[in-house]
């Protein structure tokens, strides 16, 4: 490296020369002021970009913070609170508000609003200088910091913003409703202008923010309509029981009469007349069944089936079913198998809707079974699926009949319907009100071919009805 130039060094004729070491100290002082001017430069730099990393993870945390609140709110009054201080805290605003058009009046309304600077919720003002109008000849976010809305009532009237906040407007969309809306975020003139980074951060809110809205409008369309289907399926229920009343005391009053007929109480009958009144007694006892049975769906449908639940064992229980159609089915020409296990089987359970449960599945089994038997089967399970942890009990009644599509599986448990018409009597209930009773006991019905052709289905019983099934 070439030697640096010499520093001339001015000698006082008066003055002895300073000392080498002086004199190089002298050269290089510049260099050492120079490199420190550098290295404070650099660790300017450094902080400064330090302290905007902060900022941006800042804004990025309060931006994930607002749009999770708003997310989990449950209805519009309680989103509309939070709505306002998200958005104000997600973009670093001073204030935010959102103006929509009331399809009614056509007025633009505030519906949600945070912030010193912000017009008060429910707030009406003229759709004309509105940030709605600003915003609807746009699909992207504006930014409007020359007073141009200083015509919008809401800045008419506030003397701390009158046309000197910077305002950013972004549009909102929610759920296809043709009415526009607008998001507007209002900063102070005493504050930096919006940087692109925020403008880019209030977009991304916005669009979050209408996927929110979007939810809570289809949770509260949901809600509606479990509340109409629950109007509508408790007025089925008392029309039910007031016609299965106003039917059941006639019906019966004919049975009655049929009855006296029968046993001679107005004078001896020919046989066939006998025939005939038998037949008709027999049409009114179905119609009182069917009219029985309809209530029965009824309550089972809106819940409000009466249950009574107490410890008892399903081995005995499913035994005495059997034996109790074991009749029927050998006057069918069929055979009847039980198979139990040999541990307890206790179970927490309504033990009079069980059996009919269990009647309806035998009972149905014995009607579309034309040859061949019927076998009934016990079995327990540590859960039906893999996460579970409940014990469930499984009662299968097998048939050896023609079988079930598998496709029309499903349609076997709806009302009034029937797979083979004219195979057996009755009106396709039995199945629709067993399943209804299964599921509010915690249980269910499935079916699936058995072994070597015929159907089974298959009660599943908790041991013990989960809370939600267990409100009656």
């Amino acid at each position: 490296m070439p030697d640096e130039p010499t520093v001339p060094v001015a000698v006082d004729a008066g003055q002895p020369p300073a000392p080498p070491a002086l004199r190089e100290e002298r050269r290089r002082k510049p260099r050492t002021e120079r490199s420190d001017k550098a290295v404070v430069r650099l660790l300017e730099r450094e902080r400064h970009a330090r302290e905007a990393a902060e900022r941006r993870l800042a804004a990025d945390a309060a931006l994930r913070d607002a749009v999770t609140a708003i997310s989990r709110a449950d209805n519009w009054n309680e989103f509309i609170h939070m709505f306002g201080a998200s958005a104000a805290a997600a973009t670093g605003a001073d204030s935010a508000f959102v103006e929509a058009v009331d399809e009614r009046t056509g007025d633009v309304v505030v519906r949600a609003s945070a912030g010193a600077h912000a017009p008060p919720l429910d707030a009406r003002f003229g759709y004309e200088g509105s940030c709605v109008e600003a915003i609807s000849r746009t699909s992207g976010p504006i930014l409007v910091a020359d007073g141009s809305l200083s015509e919008h009532g809401h800045f008419q009237e506030s003397e701390s913003c009158a046309g000197s906040c910077e305002v950013l407007l972004l549009p909102l969309q929610v759920g296809g409703n043709p009415s526009p809306a607008a998001l507007c975020l209002l900063r102070s003139p005493q504050k930096p202008a919006f940087l692109r980074e925020e403008i880019d951060r209030a977009a991304i809110f916005g669009e979050l923010a209408v996927l929110a809205m979007n939810r809570l409008r289809m949770l509260e369309e949901a809600r509606q309509r479990r509340d109409e289907l629950e109007r509508v399926s408790a007025s089925r229920t008392r029309l039910m029981r007031g016609f299965s009343h106003d039917i059941k005391n006639p019906l019966g009053a004919a049975d009655m009469f049929a009855a006296l007929l029968q046993d001679g109480t107005y004078g001896q009958m020919p046989e066939a007349q006998l025939t005939v009144v038998g037949r008709m007694r027999r049409s009114i006892h179905t119609a009182l069944a069917l009219l029985e049975d309809l209530v029965e769906l009824s309550r089972a449908e809106s819940g409000h089936l009466e249950l009574h639940r107490a410890p008892l064992d399903l081995r005995t229980l499913v035994g005495e079913a059997a034996e109790d159609y074991r009749a029927s089915v050998e006057a069918a020409g069929l055979a009847l198998t039980v198979e139990m296990p040999d541990d307890e089987c206790r179970v927490e359970s309504d033990g009079t809707r069980l059996r009919q449960i269990l009647g309806n599945l035998l009972s149905n089994a014995v009607k579309y079974t034309p040859r061949g038997g019927i076998h009934v089967r016990l079995h327990a399970h540590q859960g039906r699926r893999s996460a579970e942890t409940v014990r469930w009990f499984g009662v299968d009644v097998r048939d050896t009949g023609p079988g079930i599509p598998e496709e029309k599986r499903e349609q076997i448990f709806q009302e009034f319907t029937r797979l083979q018409p004219g195979a057996a009597q009755g009106v396709g209930l039995g199945l629709a009100i067993s399943r209804r009773i299964a599921r509010l006991l915690g249980g269910d019905i499935a079916v699936e071919d058995a072994p070597g052709g015929g159907s089974v289905f298959t009660l599943w019983i908790p041991e013990r009805a989960p809370e939600a099934a267990a409100d009656d």
